[in-house]
């Protein structure tokens, strides 16, 4: 299956086709198969969250749909009082759950792929 020609001819379909591309390039082995990236996809997400305040402000304020993502999953236990630190889980929260929809986009495409 050529994963990146399934992307990049559908690119409108996913969150950051970008994100997910590079996402397979840095992850990818023959022998996995979307389900086996579990883990992968919160190496990943977590490489995306920025670690300077000034950039997790910033990141945080552009990216208004993060806000309030990692309380509703249960990520903040620990982190009240530290506002950076909440900001942060709610960009890993919001980069997990884009690129998860993303490789399941994925799946479904080269499920509907093999069908044809």
């Amino acid at each position: 299956m050529d994963y990146k020609k399934l992307i990049e001819d559908n690119k409108n379909d996913f969150n950051d086709a970008d994100n997910l591309q590079d996402f397979l390039q840095s992850y990818h082995d023959d022998d996995k198969t979307p389900e086996d990236y579990e883990d992968d996809l919160h190496e990943y997400a977590d490489g995306l969250v920025p670690i300077y305040y000034n950039d997790i402000v910033k990141e945080w304020q552009e990216t208004g749909e993060c806000r309030g993502m990692g309380a509703e999953q249960g990520l903040t236990d620990g982190a009240e009082g530290d506002v950076y630190k909440i900001m942060q889980i709610d960009l890993y929260a919001y980069y997990y759950n884009q690129l998860a929809e993303d490789l399941q986009t994925l799946k479904d495409l080269a499920d509907e792929q093999d069908e044809d």
